[in-house]
């Protein structure tokens, strides 16, 4: 009994996979990286981006440092040039740069 119910969770638990496009991205640009995670709290709150500068610390540690929190974007991209974080949003609706 136990098998085929293994067998049936295993078989619905890869059709209903969660969508990766969500997930915490790290981006590495020359010395500095930035991480961009996405917090949809779900149908009741309203979902954002959140933007941050990783900072090393001594023992292999590291700090996030917020830069900037951001309405919902389907899709963006993020690029730096200098001492700015140019996330633009995909779908035409604007650029945003930030100093860094």
């Amino acid at each position: 009994m136990q098998i085929p119910l293994l067998c049936l969770g295993i078989l619905l638990a890869g059709s209903l996979s969660v969508n990766l496009d969500y997930s915490p991205k790290e981006l590495k640009f020359s010395d500095r990286t930035i991480y961009a995670d996405t917090a949809e709290p779900g149908a009741m709150g309203k979902a954002y981006h959140y933007f941050y500068l990783k900072c090393k610390l001594p023992l292999n540690r590291y700090e996030l440092k917020l830069l900037k929190k951001l309405d919902w974007m389907p899709e963006y991209s993020i690029e730096v040039h200098g001492n700015k974080l140019i996330i633009t949003n995909k779908s035409g609706k604007g650029k945003l740069i930030y100093l860094i």
